[in-house]
């Protein structure tokens, strides 16, 4: 002992330097990346409320002025929001095609579906563009691939493990609750009365439910869901395949 204090081990003190050392880059990371996480955080919140209600996100909701509303009226609210500037919506959905490197198929296959939600065939949608899905998961993902179930899952996983910046570098800015939908949602299947009876009760499209005939998603919500879905999705792999190419 020196001056009566026990003497530091060598590994203890490599220890602390260590530790000392993570707090300090777990700082700067914070500091430098402290807009990304108050986004995230905002991304969380407004993500709960629209996932209690049936609704994904989309890039429009800032042109929505927040305000505290029963659960029923935020859905309606959403829905009139939604319905007002879907021109816009439409037009976006056209332009991220236009813009992308997606192949010619997927291209007309979303302008088909966009033509299908305008026209009020909403039931047509999902089951038009959960197969796309698949097709580009295959492509981009999963080459070689011939089971649906394989290759959603490996959308899924791919999606998930994609850096950040992949992600805010598209149009569809609110990600965040588009891979919480996918991870727990969208590609769960569904193999019990109580899964069956908690996607009937969802707007938000399951492929297992909507391939297999076990949920009628025929409503606006569940159709545009399925649209603003599409858009992450579609332009997700299209970036992914240039970071690879």
């Amino acid at each position: 002992m020196e001056d009566g204090k026990p003497p530091i081990w060598p590994e203890w003190r490599e220890f602390i330097q260590h530790l000392a050392r993570q707090i300090e880059l777990a700082l700067d990371f914070i500091i430098t990346n402290q807009d990304t996480i108050i986004e995230l955080l905002e991304q969380f919140t407004e993500g709960d409320r629209l996932a209690t209600v049936g609704w994904l996100p989309h890039p429009i909701l800032a042109q929505l002025k927040r305000s505290r509303v029963a659960t029923e009226d935020f859905r309606t609210r959403i829905e009139v929001h939604y319905r007002t500037y879907w021109p816009l919506m439409r037009d976006g959905f056209v332009d991220n095609l236009e813009t992308s490197s997606l192949d010619a198929l997927a291209k007309e296959v979303m302008r088909q579906a966009i033509e299908l939600h305008e026209s009020g065939h909403f039931r047509a949608v999902p089951r038009l563009l959960f197969p796309e899905i698949e097709r580009l998961a295959r492509r981009h993902f999963e080459e070689g691939e011939l089971d649906p179930a394989t290759s959603a899952k490996g959308l899924r996983s791919h999606l998930m493990k994609l850096p950040l910046q992949v992600h805010r570098a598209g149009p569809q800015h609110r990600f965040l609750h588009l891979l919480i939908a996918l991870e727990s949602h969208i590609f769960e299947h569904v193999n019990t009365p109580e899964a069956l009876a908690k996607y009937r009760s969802s707007e938000v499209p399951n492929r297992h439910a909507c391939m297999h005939g076990l949920v009628d998603y025929s409503s606006f919500q569940s159709s545009l869901n399925m649209l603003i879905l599409a858009d992450y999705c579609f332009g997700t792999a299209a970036r992914f395949g240039r970071i690879i190419g």
